[in-house]
């Protein structure tokens, strides 16, 4: 999984990295098959999964936007979890021009053939509520919802953003691998930003660090709730350095919270 961001220097987006999963499921039937027809039967189902966070920046237009999404989509990811989409412009588009049916729930319509992607965008469209897109072919939408992480706080105008930083949601969705039957969330959110120093631990903002303690409690929690559940997979924009954060391992920030909580994430994920 790998967080994109659009280069202030150049049109195009950046290539995606995806992360390779394997999926299986335990063997069915006997134990010691006497036929090479009943092995195969028998051998567990894999699939790989791509898992691609792509943040558009908030000061992108929609048409620049969509452009750089379609670039995105045209790689054939599994799940695409949209970051920086505060914008109701953006996310119209995404839900009029890329999601399959009516944002994610067909309601009986006949979804077109052509459309490669089921997906869900938060309604109404509040700061926090980002998009994840699915392939139809892959995957069924068997639930979704946005859960409050942490509430609308002052964080004073020392940083990134606005002074008042917008309620913090997790994004959630729970998808059937059709392959294999498992049950798989994403869960995507965006984190407050400048809050992290040069030498990779917390700065001295402490109103910001306190959201982003709250923020990742939330988070950590959510995914223990879920791990009996299904597989569990976490996306955003994390506003941590990783590199830096993988040498001061401050335990606030994503790589020892992570670990805690049995997430299966790549902390790849930019400023």
């Amino acid at each position: 999984m790998r967080n994109l961001r659009r280069s202030s220097r150049a049109g195009a987006v950046l290539l995606v990295g995806a992360l390779a999963l394997v999926l299986s499921l335990p063997a069915g039937g006997n134990a010691a098959p006497t036929q090479p027809s009943q092995a195969r039967d028998t051998e567990p189902v894999a699939t790989s999964l791509r898992i691609v966070t792509f943040n558009t920046a908030a000061g992108v237009g929609p048409a620049k936007a969509m452009a750089d999404l379609r670039t995105v989509l045209a790689q054939e990811p599994d799940v695409v979890a949209l970051q920086e989409m505060s914008s109701w412009k953006k996310r119209k588009r995404v839900i009029d021009q890329v999601i399959c049916g009516e944002n994610g729930v067909d309601r009986g319509a006949e979804v077109p053939t052509t459309c490669a992607y089921a997906g869900w965008v938060p309604i109404p469209a509040v700061q926090g509520g980002l998009p994840i897109l699915w392939r139809k072919d892959k995957f069924q939408l068997m639930g979704h919802d946005w859960v409050l992480a942490a509430p609308e706080t002052y964080v004073g105008a020392r940083g990134a953003g606005p002074s008042t930083m917008h309620a913090k949601y997790v994004v959630r969705v729970r998808l059937k691998d059709l392959a294999t039957g498992r049950n798989i969330w994403i869960l995507n959110t965006h984190f407050v930003p400048t809050v992290q120093k040069s030498s990779g631990g917390r700065n001295a903002n402490k109103r910001r660090i306190a959201l982003y303690s709250k923020h990742m409690t939330s988070l950590a929690s959510m995914v223990a709730g879920l791990r009996t559940k299904g597989l569990v997979f976490v996306t955003g924009d994390f506003n941590v350095n990783y590199r830096k954060d993988k040498v001061a391992r401050d335990p606030v920030f994503p790589l020892r919270r992570a670990r805690c909580c049995g997430a299966h994430a790549d902390l790849r994920l930019g400023r």
